[in-house]
């Protein structure tokens, strides 16, 4: 969210289902957020972006959550798939819906070779780090960390890992 608002980008609106990040994410600079299980995600962007979203990024890893999106997009709009689905998981669309809009669907995946552009991109400011890391915890407790995380999805956002505390 904080590099898309740092680019050159109109209006944005953040699907959350969870309270605490969707507070968190209007404070970082989304224009909308939405709860997509109470609202109507499609109805909501053509109120908000009239034609469709010039791009969708999914950073959920949910199929479904790529099924929903992926018809969101204007003309010529772009999807981009940053989270990671299930290995073995499949996505339905109407292809014709792609080849109408004109639109492309396109996967990221952070290889090794982007850790450094990431450290200058925090180092200029652009991100508010503080603002992401919700927890710190010891080395000891990285296994712990990791496997609670999903119960924790309400209060958290980053837990950063210390391996001097």
């Amino acid at each position: 969210l904080q590099v898309v608002r740092n680019s050159p980008v109109g209006r944005i609106v953040l699907s959350e289902p969870v309270a605490f990040r969707r507070d968190k994410a209007a404070r970082l600079g989304a224009d909308v957020t939405v709860d997509p299980t109470e609202q109507d995600l499609t109805e909501l962007v053509g109120e908000e972006l009239g034609e469709g979203a010039d791009a969708v990024i999914d950073a959920t890893g949910d199929p479904s959550a790529v099924e929903q999106t992926i018809p969101l997009l204007a003309a010529g709009g772009t999807f981009l798939i940053f989270g990671v689905c299930p290995a073995g998981s499949s996505v339905s669309f109407d292809p014709a819906m792609l080849y109408e809009k004109q639109a492309r669907i396109v996967a990221s995946k952070m290889p090794p070779a982007t850790l450094d552009a990431a450290a200058r991109v925090i180092e200029s400011g652009l991100i508010d780090c503080d603002e992401l890391v919700t927890d710190t915890r010891g080395l000891e407790e990285l296994a712990d960390s990791v496997a609670g995380f999903d119960d924790h999805r309400d209060t958290q956002i980053k837990v950063a890992i210390d391996p001097r505390r």
